[in-house]
């Protein structure tokens, strides 16, 4: 009697463990698939914001200041779960200048001529009230999960009478071997005749 005890003993034990970590999978499957989804929501929203934003750029300080407004308003147009998106167009909007080179940098222009070098929008919508309630809260640590997304477009320009339009042959600034951009190379304008490089006056009709 007493082995037969002792067998039944260990037996539940180790259903006890079996169910333990079995119902930890469960959560852990359930919390990730709902993690990805409200995060895709979320990245959906900022990807609008940023687009939406960054379309209104014109180089001016009226359109960076513009540019903040839009991109909360389409940001929030957009659901991440059961509620609307919700951020704040100066913690969680940024304007600055994105460069091939140097990437993204934030800037926060007081001036036309800082406005001009303004062509960036960065969304973000990770701030600690983003919050996702977990399901099985018994099995994990913690009974929610900040998600968040971050997006930044690029567009605008400088405002009119400021810009200088040109037009290069693509054969000048690809390597026809490689069809790689020669990101080196030096380029001369000279008055030789040759079709090398074109110039146009913009106006509106």
């Amino acid at each position: 009697m007493t082995i037969r005890r002792a067998e039944r003993g260990v037996v539940a034990i180790f259903l006890g463990l079996t169910l333990a970590l079995l119902g930890a999978f469960v959560a852990a499957s359930l919390n990730i698939g709902q993690l990805m989804w409200r995060r895709n929501q979320l990245q959906n929203a900022t990807d609008a914001g940023a687009l939406a934003g960054a379309k209104v750029l014109d180089g001016s300080l009226a359109g960076v200041n513009a540019a903040r407004f839009v991109a909360e308003q389409y940001t929030e147009l957009h659901l991440a779960g059961t509620e609307f998106v919700d951020i704040d167009p100066f913690l969680d909007v940024e304007v600055g200048q994105w460069t091939p080179h140097g990437g993204y940098t934030p800037m926060a222009p007081s001036t036309e001529a800082e406005a001009r070098l303004v062509n960036a929008v960065k969304v973000k919508s990770d701030r600690e009230d983003n919050v996702m309630d977990l399901y099985f809260t018994g099995f994990l640590r913690s009974q929610a999960i900040s998600v968040g997304a971050r997006a930044t477009a690029i567009g605008g320009g400088p405002c009119e009478g400021c810009s200088f339009p040109v037009a290069i042959p693509e054969c000048q600034v690809v390597d026809e071997n490689t069809g790689d951009l020669m990101c080196n190379a030096h380029f001369v304008f000279n008055p030789d005749g040759q079709d090398t490089a074109g110039f146009t006056s913009l106006s509106l009709s």
